[in-house]
């Protein structure tokens, strides 16, 4: 079936930037400017706006795998951690924003890696939070030049790409009983 939804967004001078399914493919989510637009794809009805900010999806865009949470990031000084089911804002995470930033989330969702370009590659701990912080660690992968992280879908391996073309690779160890 077919539907309008990015055509109902707004203005024609709306740029939409990037767009991201939720896991379970029920909903769209859609980067424009200065807002992001949450639809559901059965009906192409709007859930709700998520008010980033100008260009603060402009690089980031992407649902937990559990579908609790969606990130977005940009040019705004930090990436924004939402509320997938409320639109509610959660957390801003600081020091991961700018022109080339890249995060993702472990396949179970527990860690997400954020990188900034010219600045550090963080990891978040996504479960034990207080509510108000979220546990965060600077990783030293040897550059502050990454432009994209991710994980395996094992969760055991961590890359890092760096503008220069290395590829760094970070194991984790397998949890033994």
């Amino acid at each position: 079936r077919e539907r309008e939804i990015i055509s109902v967004m707004g203005r024609e001078d709306e740029t939409i930037g990037l767009m991201a399914f939720s896991p379970d493919g029920q909903e769209l989510a859609v980067a424009a400017n200065a807002y992001i637009a949450v639809w559901d794809v059965s009906d192409g009805s709007l859930v709700y706006y998520l008010q980033s900010g100008r260009g603060a999806a402009s690089n980031v865009l992407v649902y937990s795998p559990d579908g609790r949470y969606i990130l977005s990031g940009g040019f705004a000084p930090g990436m924004i951690l939402w509320d997938a089911e409320s639109g509610e804002l959660l957390f801003l995470l600081e020091g991961v924003g700018g022109e080339r930033v890249s995060a993702a989330f472990s396949p179970d969702g527990t860690l997400l890696l954020a990188s900034a370009l010219d600045g550090p590659v963080t990891m978040w701990g996504m479960t034990g939070s207080t509510g108000e912080t979220l546990t965060r660690a600077n990783l030293s992968v040897g550059t502050e030049r990454v432009l994209f992280v991710d994980w395996s879908p094992d969760g055991y391996l961590m890359t890092f790409f760096d503008a220069s073309a290395p590829v760094y690779v970070w194991g984790i160890a397998a949890e033994t009983e």
